[in-house]
């Protein structure tokens, strides 16, 4: 097995390992604008048999005046909801995540799901490097 860059050629069977794998999201545009970097491992006739890829995602932090009566909350959520989509849209982002510590998890991830659309993600891991 050999590491190396991603190559053009390789998009297809990496498109098929995806497809044989069963998860269910969209394979990435993996030469996209957004896309970092993508490594292969490749066996002995230089076939890619695996592949990481390294993209850029928004990660959405809020800061927010408690003593703001729920109404004005709402409200302020809502204009910077719509803001900040505005201004990643240009930048050829399609989707924004938020880590929501335990203690909000329940009352403000709700709120979001109920309010803005946002929805539940996929289990999420972080590493320093």
């Amino acid at each position: 097995m050999t590491i190396r860059a991603m190559t053009p050629a390789d998009i297809p069977t990496l498109r098929n390992i995806h497809e044989l794998s069963g998860l269910a999201y969209t394979f990435p545009d993996l030469r996209g604008p957004l896309m970092e970097n993508v490594l292969v491992i490749a066996d002995e006739r230089d076939i890619p048999i695996m592949a990481v890829a390294a993209e850029r995602i928004i990660q959405l932090f809020l800061w927010c005046d408690e003593s703001l009566h729920p109404a004005a909350k709402l409200r302020g959520i809502r204009i910077l909801h719509e803001g900040m989509a505005t201004v990643l849209r240009k930048k050829d982002y399609t989707q924004v995540n938020c880590f929501l510590p335990p203690s909000l998890e329940k009352s403000f991830g709700r709120r979001l799901m109920n309010n803005f659309g946002w929805v539940r993600n996929w289990f999420s891991l972080a590493r320093d490097f």
